[in-house]
């Protein structure tokens, strides 16, 4: 077809001019090529079409139940420690709902029943003249001072003149606090509704403010606060300071009390007393010192700073005690002295009187019917019940047979027989009826609970032992600053436990619940007191070889006489309660040192540690000091 074009091209060139040859090759490519396009674009392809293939169905399988036979487990169930712990917080000034309705004396209750008291902490720590880390909101705030150290902590040199002279500087100035800025203060601060501290080692005061590292001497606790009393009030204070304490009030010094006279010399300048009753009646083992009269307006609240500083360590004594102007006091039978109440802004626990008893001599002082600076009641009324000394140690009580019961029993076949289970004979259970005749039935044949109940009514024998471990432990060092003869000290780390042992082969699956009492008493003195309670629980397998041992942790013990010629006071170890309970709650094994302490347990497990008792278990007070033999040295 090209060839005939341009045989036919040729032929019209010949005779026409090259433009309309061009112009014509020209349009028959332009033709050309549009016959492509419409081609292309008229005639597309078809689109391919996509149908899905049909839906399969899948034919739905049954379920089968799975069918998993579940035994018993073999293996002991986990001891979980069933404890209520006090991790060094000092509840003595929270006073417990269950006190407050009841009058305190010898069978006064605690309240409800504890559990246990696996981790319980120092007794020192949990209960601390010092004051405690929980706040009831009318209390005074205090912190702890080293002069033995910089405000960073580092050690620097300090000895007792040079610190009197930093306090009465401290006191001269109006209390500024920017003389004690270069010394160390603790980062915690400890609140106390009252300003009494029984003697006591000077170490004690860093050591209740979480100070370990600080030394027994040369510190000072400063608290501060406000006093209200709901009406119109004049009154003064009455105190001991062993070394110094003093108070302030509406910012005016009203009272320096001080151990020597050469610490009251010094302090001479800051403020003095010309009482003619100054340094004439005798408190603990101190004359007793008076403060100026101080006045309060019905709910006008006014500033308080009280200051206790120790010099050279040692025991240690800060009391501050109240006269109301007009009001007649009881005296006491040393030099005819009045017995005045102590200086409290709340009401005081029972944990805080326990305190203060056992380190007061009768007649000192009153802990009732005095005012309470704030704007609610007086302090519970108190009790000097005492009991007698504890009987030896009685042995070991196997667990007590069934107490047969008339009991309805049903068979697997339904039917019914009343009757009272008296043994298991191989594979058969001996019932006797209430005409008295004997009935066997075998096994296989009573209900499941039926055969629950009287594995749990068939005693099981069990061995008890308790675990008791002792450490004296050294006392703290010396300050070299002591001179004379020290007090004695004794300090005794104690761990109480228990250990129960299945006796035979018989298979016991039920839960057994152990619970241990550990008992101190009174060294000088006739009160018992709860060391320790610990509770925990197992299942006697072969696993577990059928027994179980748990302790506690360590329980301090300490002694101290308040002269190298006076008898010692503090808590010895006394003995031990420990019963075996079944899931029923039954106590169904026991073993005592002292048979009142089981015969009375339900009274014992109303006492939380540290609580002073009597031979029926309930709460008294502990034995005051008495007045034989005190010499006050001053």
């Amino acid at each position: 077809m090209v060839k005939r074009l341009l045989k036919k091209t040729r032929k019209l060139v010949k005779g026409m001019p090259s433009a309309v040859v061009l112009s014509i090759l020209f349009h028959a490519g332009l033709f050309l090529l549009a016959g492509v396009l419409v081609i292309f674009t008229v005639l597309p392809s078809p689109p391919v079409e996509f149908e899905p293939p049909p839906q399969v169905k899948v034919p739905k399988m049954p379920l089968k139940k799975l069918q998993v036979k579940m035994k018993k487990p073999t293996k002991p169930k986990a001891s979980a420690k069933i404890t209520a712990v006090i991790p060094k917080l000092d509840l003595h000034d929270i006073q417990f709902p269950d006190l407050a309705s009841s009058g305190i004396g010898a069978g006064l209750g605690t309240g409800g029943d504890v559990v246990g008291f696996a981790d319980m902490p120092d007794l020192d720590e949990m209960v601390s003249p010092f004051g405690g880390k929980i706040t009831t909101g009318s209390d005074l705030k205090g912190f702890f001072y080293n002069f033995n150290r910089n405000r960073e902590g580092l050690l620097r040199s300090m000895n007792p003149e040079a610190f009197r002279s930093i306090m009465q500087k401290y006191m001269k100035q109006g209390w500024s606090s920017s003389v004690l800025a270069p010394y160390y203060r603790s980062s915690d601060p400890l609140y106390s509704s009252t300003i009494c501290i029984p003697s006591v080692m000077s170490e004690m005061a860093p050591t209740a403010f979480g100070e370990t590292e600080a030394e027994g001497y040369c510190w000072a606790v400063i608290y501060e606060g406000k006093i209200v009393h709901p009406e119109d009030i004049t009154f003064r204070f009455w105190g001991v300071g062993d070394k110094f304490n003093a108070v302030q009030v509406d910012g005016k010094t009203v009272m320096i009390c001080a151990y020597r006279s050469t610490t009251r010399d010094l302090f001479s300048n800051v403020w003095h007393s010309n009482d003619p009753k100054n340094w004439v009646y005798l408190f603990a083992e101190q004359l007793a010192q008076v403060s100026d009269w101080i006045t309060l307006k019905a709910g006008e609240p006014q500033d308080i700073k009280i200051l206790m500083a120790d010099t050279n360590g040692g025991l240690v004594t800060h009391i501050l005690s109240v006269e109301v102007k007009g009001e007649t006091y009881p005296r006491t039978r040393t030099k005819g002295g009045p017995t005045f109440p102590i200086f409290t802004t709340a009401e005081l626990s029972r944990d805080k009187l326990d305190l203060l008893y056992s380190g007061i001599y009768v007649g000192d002082m009153s802990f009732t019917d005095g005012p309470v600076f704030c704007d609610y009641g007086a302090a519970p009324a108190r009790s000097t019940d005492m009991v007698a000394a504890e009987p030896p140690p009685s042995p070991a009580v196997e667990a007590p047979e069934p107490d047969g019961k008339m009991r309805e029993w049903t068979g697997t076949n339904g039917e019914t027989l009343k009757a009272e289970f008296t043994m298991v004979m191989g594979d058969k259970v001996v019932f006797k009826t209430e005409r008295g005749k004997t009935e066997k039935i075998p096994v296989d044949q009573l209900s499941k609970a039926d055969l629950e109940y009287i594995d749990l009514e068939r005693p099981l024998k069990l061995s008890i032992d308790f675990i008791k471990k002792s450490t004296q432990i050294s006392n703290p060092p010396l300050s070299p600053f002591l001179s004379g003869s020290q007090r004695p000290l004794k300090r005794f780390n104690y761990t109480f436990g228990a250990r129960v042992k299945q006796t035979t082969a018989r298979t016991y699956s039920h839960e057994l619940a152990i619970e241990y009492f550990a008992v101190g008493k009174e060294v000088d003195g006739n009160c018992h007191i709860l060391l320790e309670r610990h509770k925990d629980a197992y299942i006697p397998t072969k696993e577990n070889k059928r027994s179980f041992e748990f302790r506690g942790e360590q329980v301090p013990l300490r002694q101290i006489a308040l002269r190298s010629s006076a008898p010692m006071r503090g808590t010895a170890y006394d003995g031990y309660l420990i019963t075996v309970t079944d899931e029923r709650g039954k106590i169904i094994a026991h073993r005592t040192s002292s048979k009142f302490l089981f015969e009375n347990i339900e009274n014992l497990k109303k006492l939380s540690p540290r609580n002073y008792f009597d031979r029926d278990c309930k709460r008294v007070l502990p034995t005051p000091i008495t007045e034989a033999g005190r010499t006050p040295y001053f």
